[in-house]
């Protein structure tokens, strides 16, 4: 059916052209003028419907907050913010002259030559995996500290600066070229521009602010402090991730070893930027320098993207990698035509090892290599009449060598825990200290997101008309669903007084609270109506799709898009580039999408209590106070730490319970992630009284516990559940699991069977003996409380108190 559209578009166009009368029309003028119009419906349709969602119903652009408190972004001019953010830099600067200089060694050794790709983005990349690979090591040897770390760094400079001031002279080389090129530059295209870098300095003054989000917090940059802490790698039982492959968290060992905590927020903004120079070098490519900067453009300006790229994270870290892996194999297809093994061989290893330090950032990655190996056996086929055994080695290749480049993190987990996929695969590996209850509990909360529990239990028909529905779905409905939702979600389109005077409105299906910009809804249809694709445009889409289609059925928060938005993003550039060409209209429909987008980043920027970074990073409100009284993050307990680091020994061991996100702790601690079983409650399984207790308490010398009453009531259905005994707790999330497809298409048999699923829980809990347990130590006044900080001075129960251990740690130093 394609090929005989294509027949007939290309007859039609030699119609056109060869019709006397019509010779000073053109078939792309034609096509061009379809797309406009059909670029302005979906204009007229669906922006009006994303900001009446987002803007009514999620007030995603907070004007009022970009009016009150846009003069405070001067506070930057300041001389504080030179003075204090100065080592920051300067060390990110450092960092990345090491690595520009390690990866050209590393592309030379490989004898890899092609000055199509960008050096910059291809160099450090690879030298800062180099990095972090030699961190690793050095953790496994146990002499991971600040010496040796410095070390490194002054041998690693030694070996790289001759290619350093050569490579330097060739960047001024490069810059004056590119000032003086021939190309002309409109201001439509310095408009573009312009918009590029107000998004790039926002995720730059971002990521100077001390980390406060969640899963860096959980373990992005606490289980590397907690590796310099222990001058190695040390087995952390209760943080299961810390066994996922870790090639940026290395990286931001280098950081924290100087005690520069906005140091890993700055290495994941220097990934952002090197996806962005790939994305902008991948669609100039494809169309022009029009077409690369409209690229970047819709990358940058996607709502969450520049907040995002400023965190303790990782996705950009993997999204580059994956961009670096689709370069390097779209420069492999087209070299083809030359036939010479020794530079196709280069480039396959290449792009192997830019696949395994993909696969080296997140699991999910080990899919991809599977699609560059594929992709080069077809474009074998498809361009040279080579033998297929010529084919499968040179895919064999790429495949060898990413599993070696990625191996040492399987390898190191194979051997500790018995499970190169640790805590994944638990039914063909052992997984120690990773329970049932965990699996399942894991398996569901992945699942919450985009309503892919119920999706999974849906007839075929209907999983079709999911995925077909998913881009218009996370475009309008990206929210959370509330944890008052667990019990009594309403279903998509279910009409409901919930909603109150939107009662007509669905509700948010839970993909994150990620918002995209509406332009990559627009522009959607247009892309897939285009038939006029070279080699290079089918390479960028399927492997969009891919990663799409991989997204939509492992995880769905909106962030994990990442690498699928920017592998489109070229041919979304290209598609802008032929509407916005001489058509006023276009570029002023164009330009309220992307702003409009832009304009939500920067109103959370202004906003006093969640973010505003600008009297942080000026010095007018200290870093102790946006922590501890300013943030709105009220799954951190730093007023504890406080109290903890005034008033306390380091040495001093602490039990959390009900904290997740340990990284501002000042002592030795002993805690679980969210993921993990809270190590009070499994010890609560073994004690059949308070005493015991207590007792076990005193054996594993704890010296404080600290309780969050806020963060456990605030997902007190969880810890309900934690709670039980395993097999207890097991049964029940089963089930409560398997009612998800009920509670998405028969909400009121949901509301039910709810009320019995309550019933049985609240049954199971009197007969659980550990409860009680559990609720005599923390409630009785077993332990001396000697700190709390009510958030809600009207209600005892939403704080965070610290409770110290018995009298025996008094008697030990009396004693000596």
């Amino acid at each position: 059916m394609y090929n005989l559209l294509q027949i007939f578009c290309q007859r039609t166009r030699a119609m056109v052209h060869s019709s006397p009368q019509n010779k000073r029309y053109s078939y792309g003028c034609a096509i061009s003028r379809h797309k406009s119009f059909l670029f302005v419906l979906l204009c007229l349709l669906v922006f009006p419907a994303y900001v009446y969602h987002n803007q009514i119903r999620v007030n995603l652009v907070r004007w009022d907050a970009i009016y009150a408190n846009w003069p405070s972004i001067f506070y930057l001019f300041r001389p504080y913010t030179v003075y204090a953010h100065v080592f920051d830099l300067v060390f990110i600067l450092f960092m990345a002259f090491i690595g520009y200089g390690l990866g050209v060694l590393l592309l030379r050794w490989i004898g890899y030559e092609n000055v199509s790709l960008p050096s910059v983005a291809l160099a450090i990349p690879f030298g800062w995996a180099i990095l972090s690979y030699v961190l690793f090591f050095l953790a496994l040897s146990q002499i991971l500290n600040r010496m040796t770390i410095a070390l490194i760094f002054a041998l690693f400079l030694w070996a790289s600066y001759r290619i350093l001031i050569e490579k330097w002279k060739e960047l001024i080389r490069h810059w004056r070229a590119w000032r003086n090129r021939e190309e002309k530059r409109t201001h439509e295209l310095w408009i573009y521009i312009l918009l590029i870098a107000v998004a790039v300095f926002f995720a730059f003054v971002s990521s100077l602010m001390p980390p406060t989000q969640s899963d860096g917090l959980r373990y992005h940059v606490t289980v590397p402090k907690l590796y310099l802490q222990h001058g190695g790698f040390v087995f952390l039982p209760n943080i299961a991730f810390s066994n996922f492959p870790f090639l940026i968290e290395y990286l931001f060992l280098i950081p924290l070893a100087f005690d520069s905590i906005s140091g890993p927020k700055l290495i994941h903004f220097c990934y952002f930027l090197f996806t962005l120079i790939l994305v902008y070098r991948l669609g100039k490519a494809i169309g022009n320098t029009k077409t690369g900067v409209l690229a970047a453009l819709l990358l940058a300006t996607t709502p969450f993207v520049p907040i995002f790229a400023s965190w303790s994270f990782i996705e950009f870290g993997l999204t580059c990698y994956m961009v670096l892996g689709l370069t390097i194999c779209v420069e492999l297809v087209e070299r083809l035509r030359d036939g010479k093994w020794e530079s196709l061989r280069k480039s396959a290893i290449l792009l192997g090892i830019a696949a395994g330090l993909a696969v080296s950032c997140k699991y999910t990655a080990l899919t991809i290599l599977f699609f560059f190996a594929g992709a080069v056996c077809l474009a074998w086929i498809r361009r040279v009449d080579h033998s297929i055994w010529r084919r499968v080695k040179l895919a064999g290749i790429v495949l060898a060598v990413a599993g070696i480049t990625a191996s040492p993190w399987f390898v190191k987990n194979a051997i500790l825990l018995g499970n190169p996929l640790y805590p994944f695969a638990r039914n063909t590996f052992p997984t120690p200290h990773w329970s049932e209850f965990n699996a399942t509990f894991f398996s569901y909360h992945a699942g919450i997101k985009g309503n892919l529990n119920a999706v999974r239990q849906l007839p075929i028909v209907e999983k079709v008309v999911d995925f077909l529905t998913l881009p218009i779905r996370i475009t309008l409905f990206h929210g959370d669903r509330r944890e008052t939702d667990l019990f009594g979600a309403w279903p998509l389109g279910e009409i409901t007084f919930l909603h109150g005077q939107f009662a007509w409105l669905p509700p948010d299906e839970g993909f994150g609270s990620w918002p995209l910009g509406a332009i990559w809804l627009i522009l959607l249809p247009l892309i897939l109506l285009d038939l006029r694709w070279n080699r290079r445009m089918r390479l960028h889409l399927l492997f969009g799709a891919f990663l799409f289609l991989l997204w939509a059925y492992t995880y769905r928060d909106t962030r994990f898009l990442l690498p699928s938005l920017a592998v489109i993003a070229p041919l979304y550039g290209k598609t802008a580039a032929a509407l916005l060409e001489k058509r006023p209209g276009n570029r002023c429909l164009f330009l309220v999408v992307i702003l409009y987008g832009l304009s939500a980043t920067t109103g959370l920027l202004f906003m006093p209590r969640t973010y505003e970074p600008w009297l942080v990073v000026s010095g007018k409100v200290s870093k102790d106070d946006y922590l501890e009284r300013v943030t709105r993050f009220e799954h951190e307990p730093n007023q504890a730490f406080r109290f903890l680091r005034e008033n306390t020994k380091k040495d001093d061991l602490v039990l959390l319970h009900g904290i997740d996100q340990p990284f501002y702790c000042p002592n030795r601690f002993i805690g679980a992630d969210w993921f993990n079983t809270d190590p009070l409650i499994a010890w609560s399984w073994e004690s059949m009284t308070v005493e015991q207790l207590v007792s076990r308490l005193r054996e594993e010398g704890i010296r404080y516990v600290v309780h969050d009453y806020g963060k456990i009531r605030q997902y007190f259905f969880y810890y309900r559940l934690f709670r039980l005994p395993p097999a207890k707790g097991t049964a029940l999330l089963r089930e409560f699991v398997g009612m998800e497809r009920t509670r998405v298409r028969f909400p009121y048999l949901y509301l039910e069977w709810q009320n019995r699923f309550q019933q049985r829980l609240a049954m199971e809990e009197d007969n659980s003996p550990n409860i009680k347990v559990l609720h005599g130590l923390l409630e009785g006044r077993t332990l001396n409380e000697v700190f709390r900080y009510d958030k809600n001075p009207t209600d005892p129960h939403d704080g965070i108190v610290i409770m110290e251990a018995p009298s025996w740690f008094k008697d030990e130093e009396v004693l000596n």
